[in-house]
């Protein structure tokens, strides 16, 4: 078996039915295929380690007008569902807001320059009747909604993306605006795109001021 074949075997099967049977049928040799050089390309492409990924997420404050591919933004939702959560409740929802309408209603719940250039905004709200409560009373549904926040900003990064955790913003106003159900709270809003600013050195702790030995 021709070394050209194995290879293609491993590749995703719609490719592989585009490349065994459609480029013989236009005149193109398997490796002048476009969908060939492709996932040879994503094959031989250097993906970021997870301590690589959690130094380039950073708080973007500025975006490009270029809008965000249905794909990636697909992508992060997928990773923001794996999200783990107290007994597995999933006391989440998540509100993609990409019309020019709604993104300037949502300014006037936060009203910075900046925000606005977002070409999407991200609404995480916690279901506080489906969080999980701890004996001792707390509620675990400001911890679940993190986890998932932070898998959305990590998955944006991986993706050539920006993001930024806003919490200082009107919930009040904002629950009206968008007619959020009685039982939910707006907690954080993510603004989505591609950067127009740059990854600026991170000033963290110390790892001894932060970590103990028992």
């Amino acid at each position: 078996m021709c070394s050209s074949f194995i290879i293609i075997r491993k590749l995703h099967s719609f490719a592989v039915i585009n490349i065994l049977y459609l480029c013989p049928r236009y005149g193109m040799t398997i490796t002048e295929c476009p969908n060939y050089r492709y996932f040879i390309q994503q094959k031989n492409k250097k993906r970021m380690d997870f301590l690589e990924l959690a130094k380039n997420r950073y708080s973007c404050r500025n975006y490009q007008s270029k809008s965000v591919e249905r794909e990636k933004l697909n992508y992060i939702m997928e990773c923001v569902r794996m999200a783990p959560s107290a007994v597995n409740r999933q006391p989440w929802k998540f509100r993609i807001i990409n019309s020019k309408e709604d993104r300037e209603k949502l300014c006037q719940c936060y009203n910075r320059e900046w925000f606005a250039t977002a070409p999407v905004i991200i609404i995480a709200s916690i279901l506080h009747d489906e969080e999980w409560v701890r004996a001792d009373g707390k509620h675990h549904g400001d911890i679940d909604i993190a986890i998932a926040v932070e898998h959305l900003c990590l998955a944006a990064t991986e993706q050539g993306l920006g993001t930024c955790w806003v919490c200082n913003f009107d919930a009040v106003l904002c629950k009206e605006l968008f007619g959020l159900d009685s039982n939910e709270e707006a907690a954080v809003l993510i603004p989505l795109g591609y950067p127009a600013d740059e990854l600026k050195e991170k000033n963290r702790k110390a790892t001894e001021e932060i970590i103990k030995e028992l």
